[in-house]
């Protein structure tokens, strides 16, 4: 793509964000995007892969992503490992399915054909999981402790669903409603969901837990970010000089 004459960073986003995908790439790149939808996006099986949009990925090994994804799509699991398994098998697929991770093929692409056809309590459901699936804090003796392989990992969300969790929230702020136009997605509001996962000084924990989320979290809503980012360095400012003191 870079040779083709794009930039580094286009090239790289687009690369990423096709999974591999040449068919997919085409589609981003094409300048009639509705007339470049895939047979999937027109078929009835859309819109039960809708609120796998706001899933994005997870890991089918841990129980704990299974549940989450269970309650967002209102399926038990059994359907929901069903319906992946339909999802994967169709031409140009929108997902797949690799060694336990459950994936949609283009998050950009999937969000912009599906994100319509949502429902507003799958939104509200969503909105709670976003806040519990992203305030679980690192371990109490230390971020380089927290191995991912213990049995207390297993039991928690996976690195895979939180990212995703992430993804979503950078995409609502990416794509707002259009002008006049109403989605479900509306109630979603993405600058207080920050806010709540990082406001009210959470300490070093959660900024190490969130580690790998943070540049999403950014992107997604930048004041509250950089408000928390304020607020927890002055915090600590304040507890040095209660130590120096009190030393």
């Amino acid at each position: 793509m870079t040779e083709a004459g794009f930039k580094e960073e286009k090239a790289a986003r687009h690369a990423l964000d096709c999974s591999g995908s040449l068919t997919v790439l085409k589609r981003r790149l094409s300048r009639m995007r509705s007339t470049a939808q895939p047979v999937w996006a027109r078929s009835e099986i859309a819109n039960q892969l809708a609120p796998r949009t706001l899933i994005g990925c997870w890991q089918d090994v841990s129980k704990a992503d299974n549940e989450a994804v269970s309650l967002v799509m209102g399926k038990s699991y059994d359907e929901v490992a069903n319906l992946v398994t339909q999802a994967a098998a169709l031409p140009d697929a929108p997902l797949f399915r690799v060694r336990g991770l459950c994936s949609l093929n283009s998050r950009e692409e999937s969000w912009l054909l599906l994100a319509d056809r949502l429902r507003d309590d799958q939104s509200a459901t969503w909105s709670d999981l976003a806040v519990r699936g992203l305030t679980t804090d690192a371990p109490q003796n230390g971020p380089t402790r927290c191995k991912r392989n213990s049995k207390s990992h297993m039991e928690s969300y996976s690195e895979t669903l939180r990212t995703g969790i992430a993804e979503t929230l950078a995409l609502l702020a990416a794509y707002p409603a259009k002008p006049g136009t109403a989605r479900p997605t509306d109630s979603i509001d993405v600058e207080n969901l920050v806010n709540r996962i990082l406001g009210g000084n959470p300490g070093w924990q959660r900024w190490a837990a969130l580690r790998s989320q943070l540049p999403l979290l950014a992107e997604a809503a930048p004041g509250p970010f950089l408000d928390a980012v304020k607020s927890e360095l002055r915090a600590k400012k304040r507890l040095g000089k209660v130590r120096s003191h009190t030393g």
